[in-house]
């Protein structure tokens, strides 16, 4: 049989998924790469891009949390019929060695002529280049979050656009915050921003690095992707055991953000950081101490376009 789609002469394609619920077709995009997204007449689309979350450092010491992917939410816009390019990107991979000063920030996602920043990646603990240079938290969607110990050590800044900066019918709108920044000889590292909210700083041995909170979409993309509809959680940051017994690692923030590590001694760590989770553009925890381990990845990005049926 045939489903008629109101005003088209022919169906939309395009998309990993295709699902219909409350009176809406959605187009759901989550392979890596560039996709066709397909409209036969003139269509009235409400989209999410969100782009892949920030990685951290290696496992030595003292990482910053990854910052989240930005989030691009358009609101009932019209497009016109064509073909449109949907790029969905992979999040920031985890330093792979102590030394590793490379980018490692996540990937943009683009659609509709909209780009979602990746995530800035969390700064990388090492002598004598975090606040310079590769080991810096890195500016993105949302800023990594600046390290820990000998600091300060600064957060980085959101480059995410703001569009409209309304949510308004016929408007697109850009969500992206920094990462905390530390302020001093701490153990304890900043989380980094997220699409909700910026990431914590460390101001004392017994603040926690938590990750900015990301942007809670459930009432309009429903709960079925992202974490239960929230997209963009900033990663958390590590936490250094013997500073305060009060301190625990930082979480990472609602819509994907991984936890931070914690740890003692050079015997090792008492708990990994966590990846960002794939699917919401969440930044990753940073490492403390988990030795001979690589630095944690971001989590990729998504796009979901729905329109009424």
């Amino acid at each position: 049989f045939n489903i008629i789609v109101k005003g088209y002469s022919g169906m939309p394609t395009g998309g990993d998924t295709i699902s219909i619920v409350d009176g809406y077709r959605y187009h759901v995009f989550t392979t890596l790469g560039s996709a066709n997204f397909t409209l036969n007449g003139t269509t009235t689309v409400t989209f999410l891009i969100v782009a892949g979350g920030g990685g951290t450092g290696w496992s030595e010491y003292h990482n910053g949390g990854g910052g989240a992917g930005g989030v691009v939410y358009g609101n009932q816009i019209s497009k016109t019929a064509g073909t449109y390019a949907m790029v969905v990107g992979d999040g920031g991979s985890g330093a792979s060695s102590y030394s590793t000063y490379g980018d490692h920030s996540g990937d943009d996602s683009t659609g509709f002529g909209y780009t979602a920043e990746g995530g800035g990646h969390g700064a990388i603990y090492g002598h004598p280049n975090m606040s310079s240079g590769g080991g810096a938290a890195k500016v993105g969607g949302s800023g990594g979050g600046g390290g820990g110990n000998a600091g300060p050590w600064a957060g980085a800044s959101s480059n995410q656009s703001a569009y409209d900066n309304s949510t308004a019918a016929g408007n697109v709108i850009g969500y992206g915050n920094a990462g905390g920044t530390t302020t001093g000889h701490h153990g304890n590292a900043s989380g980094g921003g997220g699409a909700g909210g910026a990431g914590t700083g460390i101001t004392s041995n017994s603040v926690r690095g938590h990750g900015g909170e990301g942007v809670n979409m459930s009432s309009i993309f429903t709960t079925t992707w992202g974490e239960n509809g929230w997209f963009g959680g900033g990663g958390g940051g590590c936490q250094q055991g013997n500073r305060s017994s009060s301190a625990s690692r930082g979480d990472g923030g609602t819509g994907g953000g991984g936890d931070g590590g914690t740890g003692y001694s050079d015997s090792g760590n008492t708990n990994s950081a966590s990846h960002g989770t794939d699917g919401t553009g969440g930044g990753a925890g940073g490492n403390e101490r988990d030795f001979s381990v690589a630095g944690k990845n971001g989590g990729s990005g998504i796009i979901i376009v729905k329109y009424a049926v």
